[in-house]
């Protein structure tokens, strides 16, 4: 007697690469403000079997609304030894972050870089090309302007004519 597996066409379903980063876009982890002066937030993420502390700032730079952000892991600015799916989901939290900072705090503008290692020469800018093109605000404009080895993302309020 032959068995069927009735399950064999619906079993692997491959998704395709923009599918998969839209919906891990869609899923970051809890997080919490930390500090009331400044935007200071933080998250852990447990990978490995270890918790890992990841603290996002945004910073006010000049006081007139202009801010920087910046983040680590550990106290780490790269993400090295990490698995690539707590990367990912570390990078899609602080996505969520900014993005939920800028919807409240509306700033004038907001930049944050990308720079390549001195030891390995990575860097996180196609991450960070796809994800401002994908996810910049309305009321927002974008730029991307590379120096040297940085590259420096800039969301920029736009003027609402009248």
């Amino acid at each position: 007697m032959e068995e069927k597996n009735n399950n064999a066409e619906k079993s692997w379903e491959v998704k395709p690469f923009k599918a998969f980063i839209a919906e891990l876009f869609d899923k970051p982890l809890p997080y919490k403000k930390v500090f009331k002066s400044g935007g200071v937030y933080e998250f852990s993420i447990k990978t490995n079997g270890t918790t890992k502390i990841v603290k996002v700032a945004i910073i006010d730079h000049d006081g007139f609304g202009n801010y920087e952000v910046e983040f680590n892991v550990d106290k780490r600015h790269d993400l090295t030894g990490l698995a690539g799916t707590a990367a990912l989901k570390i990078f899609t939290t602080v996505v969520a972050i900014i993005l939920d900072f800028v919807k409240a705090e509306q700033p004038n503008k907001i930049e944050f870089t990308a720079a390549k290692s001195v030891t390995r020469g990575d860097s996180r800018s196609k991450l960070y090309d796809k994800m401002i093109k994908r996810l910049t605000p309305k009321g927002y404009v974008y730029t991307i302007k590379k120096l040297g080895a940085t590259v420096y993302y800039t969301l920029t309020k736009t003027k609402n004519e009248s």
